[in-house]
């Protein structure tokens, strides 16, 4: 049966709260100096029939999670093969906007857009590609710099030549025989939805719209992510080794952290999330702008049975889904990240990794319902970032997916947190 937009909308759970800067709650200082000293680590090893992003047990997920065949991911192959996704957060990302099959990601970055707190979600999908993904948008110089980490490839629908052209350059010098342009599109890694559509991986409704009757443009665009993995990206390619350290218990010490707030001076993108006791997973709940006393829950919506309703002159096909909203989209680590970012305009100069080819700054970390503080360092652009816990050792996660908010230091955004 098909699902119309009011459906959707009234799908949406609605909590009465307080808003994000909840009085008593503790403010996190994320620029003071933490006295840790590091011990620094190398790459981790990958452990055979362990997720290195999740850390669960291959098989188990597998047989937990009974996949269609029009899926596919490392619960299938046994291979790693992560896949980089530039998701649309319009409006907080609920309701209609709310993403599409992401609970299925391994890891989601949520990162500012632009000097006004407007945020975007990346996300990375390895255990399990779903058939489509989407809405993508585009993205700026600091999500190439996450792409540069873990060097796999990225789907995203345009992005800022002004600024991120420069830091291609900058990669590209570092990776020879790779060009922006004319080899990353061409071999599968860099996939921008507003190229030709002469491009590989945007034929055969590889690339997609919706219905603008059922999801506002231009949040609307899909691609069909387990199709192009397969199809038209590189059979072997040269990933980072991002591999996490994992671990079943909780590391000792830390205070009692149920409730995270984020302010990000934008309402529309403020958010709370609320640890689950029996799940083990915190929860995510985006304000309303409108009504800042409410928050609805961030869940994802399955598009299933499409239907073609127009080709283009391009080619593009738009259809419509029977849409509905489905799983909550929870974390079991969240990760803040605390970095400085130039603002120029909407478009960005910033790399994690600082101005130069290093970077360091604060790190906080909330598992388990409880709170922990450390630090951060990526030691260039092309290494991955390691999160350091309070003794100086790579931070180890709870098995299960995680959250990284890169938050800005400057402009009175916060973290903060309750017992």
């Amino acid at each position: 049966m098909k699902k119309i937009l009011c459906l959707l909308l009234t799908s949406v759970l609605l909590l009465s709260t307080a808003y994000a800067m909840e009085t008593g709650s503790i403010m996190i200082n994320g620029t003071q100096k933490r006295n840790i000293n590091i011990h620094a680590t190398g790459d981790n090893p990958m452990e055979p029939g362990i997720s290195p992003t999740t850390g669960e047990n291959l098989s188990e997920l597998a047989a937990r999670l009974q996949l269609p065949e029009t899926y596919g991911g490392m619960v299938k192959t046994g291979k790693y093969y992560p896949m980089l996704v530039q998701i649309s957060n319009p409006n907080g990302g609920i309701g209609q906007n709310a993403p599409w099959f992401a609970s299925y990601a391994d890891v989601m970055y949520e990162t500012m857009l632009s000097g006004d707190g407007i945020t975007r979600h990346t996300a990375i999908f390895n255990n399990v590609l779903p058939e489509i993904v989407g809405p993508l948008r585009s993205i700026r110089s600091h999500h190439l710099a996450i792409q540069a980490e873990w060097n796999c490839p990225y789907l995203f629908h345009g992005k800022q030549d002004m600024y991120v052209d420069p830091l291609m350059i900058e990669l590209n010098k570092a990776r020879p025989g790779t060009t922006y342009s004319r080899k990353l599109n061409t071999v599968g890694i860099l996939l921008n939805g507003t190229d030709g559509n002469t491009k590989p991986y945007k034929s055969g409704d590889r690339h997609f719209r919706v219905n603008k009757t059922q999801i506002d443009a231009p949040n609307n665009a899909g691609y069909r992510l387990a199709e192009i993995q397969k199809e038209v990206c590189p059979a072997e390619w040269d990933f980072n080794n991002h591999t996490y350290v994992f671990t079943d218990q909780l590391p000792l010490g830390g205070d009692d952290a149920s409730f995270i707030y984020v302010d990000w001076r934008q309402a529309v993108n403020n958010s709370r999330l609320e640890y689950d006791p029996e799940a083990n997973v915190y929860e995510r709940y985006v304000y309303l702008a409108n009504d800042p006393q409410k928050a609805a829950l961030y869940d994802e919506l399955t598009l299933t049975n499409p239907v073609l309703v127009n080709r283009d002159k391009t080619g593009e096909g738009t259809f419509t889904f029977e849409i509905e909203h489905a799983n909550p989209i929870t974390f079991t680590n969240v990760i803040v990240q605390y970095v400085t970012i130039d603002w120029n305009g909407q478009g960005t100069k910033f790399i994690p990794a600082g101005k130069g080819k290093d970077g360091t700054g604060n790190a906080d970390y909330f598992m388990g319902g409880k709170h922990y503080q450390g630090v951060w360092k990526r030691d260039s652009i092309f290494d991955r970032t390691v999160f350091y816990g309070p003794d100086g050792y790579e931070m180890p996660l709870l098995r299960g997916k995680t959250l990284i908010i890169m938050m800005d230091t400057k402009d009175n955004r916060s973290v903060s947190y309750d017992p």
